[in-house]
């Protein structure tokens, strides 16, 4: 490709000039490689998802208005040679709006929709800039070089310090004590996806760099592995091998473009095949009896008696059988955790079962909340990165393109095994990054065809639409940071048990875009609970029936509504709550102590002893004891009338 050629495309088709230094280039990749992964605030619930959303929202939608209204950069005219992709993300919003259509709580859906507007915007954006210049192979590899080398600084940090000096083996609340390592994401599975999403651009960086700075690679690379191995995070181990064996299997097929001789070839299969034999024999023959070893760690993956496995499987049969009853129009984007509930009876999940808000399955959670049209389109984005990359692969003559194609094929075959896993589509970093995947899989496939037809500069009024959509993302993830932080404050009044400080909180959480916390917690909730506690059940109820409303499932909520009843000796009305919270959960303590009281003063003895015998023996106390004596004198004397 010539000087000559990029020029003469550039002047027709919108693309920027070639600039002495890219600075829009420089500042938009810098910011969403470097600068966004580092925001994070301690304030909110979760201290990560909000904050990183408010940060992406804010710097596209000021860059999309810079860019496009005022610099005048006509973004669109990019697509009109790769229209394919264009329709699939186009579809992929649309079906996330549509699905918002049949949401239980619509409020639930925004955050879904902000996110899904912020990664089409980086994928338009990328694009158009990647098309400009060839600019990003000096940059973006040294950006994923600094941000990688911050998050791995962070991480040992956390790994020397904090888990390290740590006796025991597994924290207060029975998670292995390595959880503590979660560097600059909110979970340590997360953390060691992103550390993965960095490899591609390292390895292309390690490549074409010379001298000290391919050395700073390397060693940023060999640090990555290590970090990987030491989190022991099974979802990426197993997209970590897939990746390698795809990226090994493309390196045989087409060894001609790689230059790769036979005996190569040969040495590269011996090792996949050896590699294969030796993680069999590590699932089947060894057995460390360290449940912490990587080697039991590896075996997890297969083993059916693994408790993590069994309950994710029963999580996909349910999520499943909401796909079967809503093919078409999913459940709602962000809604799926507040139907699955409904389900958890046929498993007998525990309490402590309940902290997981999406299926752990990318594929999966969209296809039950956006339907047939959003699955497909998800997949789509997918489909067409792989045909791009594979098409550069076999026509290229640019060395460059075709190793960072070669690269970016076994990022994403990774990244799917991640996503079957793992749950990085509600991440908004993984999904800036994956953003980006995609706009420079496009780009190296526009390189093939550089010499289309001229093309039309794209409308100025599609860019002001999209200007004014950009306005949306902003807004919500200010006002759901907002709710987050006085969450926050609202909770550590209530572990300091200052009510009147909690209800003061809780009143000034905005619920105009959001309704429910972090942790899927209606945050009415708060308030119902403050009321509570100063003895003002009538408000208590009220706000506890409004947390019903906005989150029909939570068996939390649906216990202390019954107690309110109860204590307003509303007891019919009590026990249909408890009833609900039972049915859900059917060993839920609470509301099974709660509806054998109900009942035990409705005179219903026999139900009030049905529930009593549902609680496990091992949890009886003396009351519980005392109270059975009583029922079956009661049940005894009312069959001798």
């Amino acid at each position: 490709m010539t000087k000559k050629q990029i020029k003469g495309s550039s002047k027709n088709s919108g693309k920027l000039k070639p600039e002495r230094f890219p600075f829009s280039t420089v500042l938009f990749f810098g910011y969403l490689i470097v600068i966004l992964p580092l925001i994070y605030s301690k304030q909110t619930l979760d201290h990560v998802l909000m904050p990183q959303l408010f940060a992406a929202s804010i710097f596209t939608a000021i860059f999309w208005i810079v860019y496009t209204l005022f610099l005048k950069r006509h973004v669109f005219g990019v697509f009109r040679s790769t229209p394919i992709i264009s329709w699939v993300l186009l579809v992929f919003m649309a079906a996330t709006l549509f699905s918002s259509l049949f949401t239980i709580n619509l409020k639930e859906s925004f955050f879904d929709i902000s996110k899904t507007i912020v990664f089409a915007v980086v994928i338009i954006l990328a694009l158009h800039l990647l098309s400009g210049n060839n600019s990003w192979q000096r940059f973006i590899p040294v950006f994923f070089l600094v941000s990688t080398s911050i998050a791995l600084v962070v991480g040992f940090r956390q790994y020397f310090l904090e888990v390290m000096p740590t006796p025991d083996r597994l924290l207060a609340d029975g998670r292995p004590v390595v959880y503590l390592v979660d560097g600059l994401m909110a979970h340590k599975n997360l953390y060691a996806s992103s550390l993965f999403m960095s490899l591609p651009l390292l390895l292309f960086g390690l490549f074409q760099t010379r001298k000290v700075m391919r050395l700073l690679f390397g060693i940023v690379i060999v640090l990555v592995f290590l970090m990987v191995f030491l989190l022991s995070t099974r979802a990426v181990w197993l997209g970590l091998m897939v990746a390698i064996g795809i990226t090994s299997l493309v390196l045989i097929i087409f060894s001609n473009q790689y230059g790769i001789s036979a005996k190569v070839r040969k040495w590269i299969l011996i090792a996949m095949v050896s590699t294969v034999v030796s993680g069999l024999f590590i699932i089947t023959i060894i057995n460390s009896g360290d449940t912490f070893s990587p080697v039991e760690r590896i075996k997890s993956m297969v083993s059916s008696k693994d408790a993590n496995n069994i309950y994710r499987l029963q999580v996909w049969d349910i999520t499943l059988d909401m796909i079967k009853k809503n093919p078409i129009t999913g459940l709602g984007s962000g809604n799926w955790k507040l139907v699955a509930p409904y389900s958890y009876h046929l498993f007998n999940f525990k309490v402590n079962q309940l902290n997981w808000i999406s299926p752990h399955n990318d594929f999966l959670w969209v296809f039950a909340e956006k339907g047939i049209f959003g699955f497909v389109s998800y997949i789509g984005l997918f489909i067409m990165s792989f045909f791009y990359l594979f098409s550069v692969i076999r026509r290229t003559t640019n060395s460059a393109h075709r190793n960072m194609a070669l690269l970016l094929i076994g990022g994403f075959s990774g990244y799917l095994v991640i996503s079957f896993f793992d749950f990085p589509l509600e991440r908004i970093v993984h999904q800036v990054w994956l953003g980006l995947w995609i706009a420079l899989s496009t780009y190296l496939y526009m390189q093939l065809n550089i010499e289309n037809p001229p093309v039309k500069r794209s409308s100025s009024v599609l860019a002001v639409i999209v200007a004014v959509i950009l306005i949306f993302p902003v807004i919500y993830a200010y006002s759901a940071s907002k709710l987050e932080v006085y969450v926050v404050k609202a909770r550590k009044a209530q572990f300091r048990n200052n009510w009147n400080e909690m209800l003061e909180m809780a009143n000034k959480i905005p619920t105009q875009f959001r309704n429910l916390d972090a942790e899927a917690m209606p945050v009415y909730y708060y308030q119902g609970m403050a009321y509570e506690r100063t003895g003002k059940f009538e408000l208590a109820k009220t706000y506890y029936q409004k947390a019903n409303h906005d989150h029909p499932t939570k068996v939390e909520v649906l216990n202390n509504l019954g107690l309110m009843c109860f204590n307003l000796k509303q007891y019919e009305e009590a026990k249909q709550y408890f009833e609900r919270a039972v049915a859900i959960l059917p060993d839920f303590l609470e509301s099974l102590v709660n509806i054998s009281s109900t009942c035990l003063i409705l005179e219903d003895y026999e139900k009030s002893l049905e529930y009593l015998n549902r609680i496990p023996k091992n949890q009886w106390d003396e009351r519980f004891y005392q109270r059975s004596e009583y029922l079956n004198q009661q049940i005894n004397l009312k069959s001798k009338k």
